[in-house]
């Protein structure tokens, strides 16, 4: 969790109170039954991660020293990592090309990525060129997505799409195959 706030400011509001994060491990320890090491991690992030709305990621080790398994060892283990999903808005657009079958090739990659849901899709909408206006009209999506990439990653898949579909940067506010637009992320806009 972001601990700036708490450090600089000494206020106990700006964290979680881990003595409420140690009972909710325990309970699901001590009153819950599991078949894997995986399903106990599972269990404990989603936990963790839902009413702790301040955490933003977990990592959970779960040990097992007494395993069914023959031979020397001192434990088994599994360690899972989970990111709470933030809400996003992206912007997709093209004027170049098949300029629908370019964004929903771009929408295609998006679904594709296993840290991104694409939630709900826009229609489609033309829009006249900014800045530099000899070009074509461009058609526009916007999507809500859920997803725990950080934003300097999402932003970085978004740039990988568009080198896919080899959008060229050549001419500022120019013709493109494809724009990939972070519009909001979270509380960030």
């Amino acid at each position: 969790l972001p601990l700036h706030q708490a450090g600089s400011t000494d206020n106990v509001d700006k964290t979680v109170n881990y003595a409420e994060v140690y009972q909710t491990v325990k309970n699901i320890v001590e009153n819950e039954r599991y078949n894997l090491l995986e399903a106990l991690a599972e269990s404990m992030a989603q936990t963790i991660l839902e009413p702790f709305f301040q955490v933003e990621q977990v990592a959970v080790q779960v040990k097992k020293p007494e395993a069914p398994v023959q031979g020397i060892f001192e434990y088994f283990s599994v360690t899972i990592k989970r990111t709470r999903k933030v809400k996003a808005y992206l912007s997709l657009g093209s004027n170049l090309g098949d300029k629908k079958a370019n964004i929903d090739l771009a929408i295609e990659m998006l679904k594709n990525h296993d840290q991104i849901e694409v939630t709900q899709v826009s229609s489609y909408y033309e829009t006249e060129p900014v800045g530099y206006t000899e070009q074509n009209w461009f058609l526009n999506v916007v999507l809500e997505i859920e997803t725990s990439l950080s934003p300097q990653a999402l932003l970085k898949y978004c740039q990988f799409i568009e080198k896919v579909l080899k959008r060229e940067r050549t001419i500022r506010w120019g013709p493109r195959v494809i724009d990939v637009d972070i519009l909001l992320y979270g509380d960030y806009s």
